[in-house]
């Protein structure tokens, strides 16, 4: 019973390590995949209190 918050997260952060290991001098994608995965993280937090209110 996972909120989808945390199932986006669980995926973005299985997406991330992957990435790594594919990867590892890749660092400009990797950090593309964090500041994504801050946005989305960011733009669940703020719909969750929305429909929380």
């Amino acid at each position: 019973a996972y909120k989808p918050a945390t199932l986006l997260t669980l995926h973005v952060k299985t997406l991330e390590v992957s990435m790594t290991s594919f990867n590892n001098s890749s660092i400009f994608c990797h950090l593309k995949i964090r500041r994504l995965s801050i946005f989305l993280n960011s733009s669940l937090v703020i719909s969750e209190s929305r429909l929380n209110q």
